[in-house]
């Protein structure tokens, strides 16, 4: 969601507020409608946001795992790819990828 969806987004509860004060009756019910959809709205983007960085932490590691299989640096490879397994055995598999990460970018931990 770009910034100024999300801020029209957030905008509905504003409105819906001056509504409660200001407004009549259809105006009230109207806008609190949109209000909480708009909040519905928000929160399952926000939702998808840890989503979103664990994919494009796996992508870029699988991508960097390309170019150093590439280039020739296969130990290094296998060495994020154990880690990988290793911390996926927690039930994380943002932080086995961030790990994979480390050891593509860092080599291994000593």
């Amino acid at each position: 969601m770009s910034i100024p969806m999300a801020l029209l987004m957030l905008a509905f509860p504003v409105v819906w507020l001056y509504a409660e004060f200001r407004l009549g009756r259809a105006a009230r019910i109207c806008l609190g409608i949109a209000s909480i959809i708009s909040i519905a709205f928000v929160i399952s983007e926000i939702a998808r946001i840890p989503a979103a960085y664990e994919s494009a932490m796996h992508r870029s590691s699988l991508e960097l795992a390309g170019q150093l299989m590439a280039s020739g640096e296969t130990v290094r490879v296998q060495q994020a790819i154990a880690a990988y397994n290793g911390e996926a055995t927690t039930g994380s598999t943002f932080s086995a990828a961030s790990d994979m990460w480390r050891v593509l970018t860092d080599g291994p931990s000593h």
